[in-house]
Parts: C-alpha cells; structure tokens; sequence
C-alpha cells in the first residue's frame, strides 16, 4: 500500500474517533498525546508520538484532534438537524449518537485538512505560518457558508445589532468569563512567561540531544514550541468538566505557543533571560488577536470558528514572516 494511501487511512479513521467523541475531548486527547511524545523526544526517544499522532495525520488539531469535531457538529446541526444540543457551537457534547454520516463527515473532514495544509505548505510566506491553524480557519468558515448558509462573520442581524466587535454586554462572547481587558492582559503576561521559561528549560535539555546526533535539530524548535501549548490544552479538561463558575478556565493554547515562538526566535540573539521578556510580548500577542478572533467570527455565528487557532495562524505567519526579514 503506498505511503500516500496510507496517511489517508490514518487521516480518515482519526477524524471519526475525533467527531465522535466531540471536538473539545479530542482536542483534549491531543495534547495529552503531544505532551506524551514532548516527554518521549526529551528522554532521546522516537519522534513518532508527537509528529506522526500529536501534530500529524492521525490525531493532530487539524485533522481528528479538533477540526473533525467541528465540521461534523457544524453538518450534523445545519444539515442533519440532528445535533445532540441543536448547537453547531457546541464543540464538548460526544457526536456518537447522532448518524453515521456525520461521522463520515469528520473523517473526511481530517483528509481534506490534512491535505490542505500540505498544499499550503507550498505557497510562498503561507508557508511559514501554522498551515494546521490556517486550515483549521479557512475550513471552518466554509463550513458556516455551506451547511448553515451564514456569512463569514455570521448573523447579519446580530452584527447590525450589536456591531461587529459587540459583546452585549459579554452574553455574545466565546468565554465572557475571561473577555474584560484587564483579565486578558494578566492572562496573556502570565501565560506568555510561563511557555517562555519552559521553552528555555525544554531547549538545555535537547540541545545536548541534538548535539550528540540522538534527535533531529528541528525537534529542538518543535518541542519547546508545543510543549505548554500540550500542557495548556490538558487544562481546558477543567472546563469540558465544569460546571458554572468551576469551568472557568483561562483558554490558553494560543497564548502559550506564541509566547514560546517569540522567545524561539530571540533567545539566540539575546539570551534566555531577555528573551523572555518577548515571549510575554508574545503571550500578549496571542491574547489579543484570539480576542479580536472571537469578536469578528465567534460571537455573531451559529458555529465554532476556533479563536485560539485564528491567533496561531495570524501571529505564526506575521511573526515568522518579520523574522524572516530581519535576522
């Protein structure tokens, strides 16, 4: 069986566990998976669990550790009129027991996706962002037009009402309980600080890995990139759980990884200590375009255009691209 054939295969059966068991427990799975294999590469280990199953064609985000989810909640809700809560932005409720095309839908939804960003993986400055995150946006936003027949940004009427950046008073908004502005500027330094610190600690330790020939170099970028972002993601278990106010869990993936992508580009030019004065600008970053993320395309939609991936995808391709011209 050839390679390509293969990946399908992966690609396809991961997105039908993903969609059903609901986007937000396979995001959950996900990063557990990823933290799993950040351990693995760290003790000089196979890469094979965090490339291949974490960030790869069989569970990664974009295929059946998050999209799959979404697209077949968006399906069964808009087409089927079968979803469990009649709420395509429901991301958490299992689709187990809706249809078995809607299943298909998620695994389908993994190949496409998988695929998708491959090919933008070849298109010049795409390239250097997440082209997972991008396909996670751009594939949600289709299925919004297609299977809910929306705009982009949603009810035109919500948006005449309320304006497009309107919360009415934080009862539109994706996580009210953390839209203030003070809330997210702490959140953002926080958790910015945080992936910083651990990506320096992360980078002494596969340094040497590198050095001696016991993991690829490009695994001493990748690891410290994701690990908090892994980490941050097994913390959002806390809300799928939750109940009122105990779900109220900072969303912090987004944050996490562009704050350990700011300090990955300066800490050979600056030190660890400085650079992680840019990975709390980082965090900030993150913050605030997941933010405006969620106000233009989550707020007025009838489904989950993911805030946390629309921030990756717009700081990894503004930051990567900015680096690529000044260093």
């Amino acid at each position: 069986m050839s390679s390509v054939m293969v990946t399908i295969i992966y690609a396809f059966c991961g997105g039908i566990f993903g969609a059903s068991i609901g986007a937000l427990w396979a995001f959950i799975l996900c990063t557990i998976i990823a933290v799993m294999g950040a351990l693995v590469v760290l003790a000089g280990g196979s890469d094979f669990i965090l490339m291949q199953v974490a960030l790869g064609p069989i569970f990664g985000p974009a295929s059946g550790g998050f999209l799959s989810g979404v697209i077949a909640a968006t399906y069964s809700h808009g087409v089927k009129k079968n979803h469990p809560t009649n709420s395509a932005k429901d991301i958490v409720t299992p689709l187990m027991g809706t249809s078995w095309d809607v299943l298909f839908v998620g695994g389908l939804t993994a190949v496409v996706s998988f695929y998708f960003a491959m090919l933008l993986s070849k298109i010049p400055y795409i390239q250097l962002g997440d082209t997972g995150a991008i396909s996670i946006v751009i594939l949600s936003l289709l299925a919004r037009i297609l299977f809910l027949k929306e705009s982009a940004f949603g009810s035109r009427e919500s948006i005449q009402k309320h304006g497009i950046f309107g919360t009415n008073n934080y009862e539109l908004s994706w996580c009210g309980y953390m839209t203030p502005k003070p809330l997210l500027m702490m959140i953002g330094i926080s958790m910015g600080g945080v992936s910083a610190a651990i990506a320096s600690g992360t980078l002494s330790v596969l340094r040497p890995l590198v050095e001696t020939g016991q993991i690829n170099a490009s695994l001493a970028w990748t690891v410290p990139l994701f690990f908090t972002w892994g980490i941050s993601g097994i913390m959002l278990t806390m809300m799928a759980l939750g109940q009122g106010v105990i779900g109220r869990v900072p969303v912090t993936h987004a944050i996490s990884l562009v704050g350990a992508l700011m300090f990955l580009h300066t800490e050979p030019y600056v030190g660890a200590d400085t650079a992680i004065l840019f990975g709390i600008l980082g965090g900030i970053m993150g913050m605030a375009v997941q933010e405006f993320g969620a106000r233009v395309f989550w707020n007025h939609g009838g489904n989950h255009i993911d805030p946390p991936a629309f921030s990756i995808a717009v700081n990894t391709l503004f930051i990567n691209i900015l680096f690529s011209f000044i260093i």
